[in-house]
């Protein structure tokens, strides 16, 4: 079980794995939204 901000989490468990692709979905209820909570989607993609 990991235990942190789900972003940094899956980044570390991706290069544990030397992982070459991360597919990942998303479900938002609306744009404004997306931008004031941000998106865990969202983050790992800027990354």
């Amino acid at each position: 079980m990991l235990d942190g901000e789900a972003n940094y989490e899956i980044l570390e468990f991706i290069k544990e794995w030397e992982a070459d692709l991360l597919v990942i979905g998303t479900h938002s209820h609306n744009f404004l939204e997306n931008v004031l909570m941000g998106n865990t989607a969202v983050k790992l993609v800027r990354h």
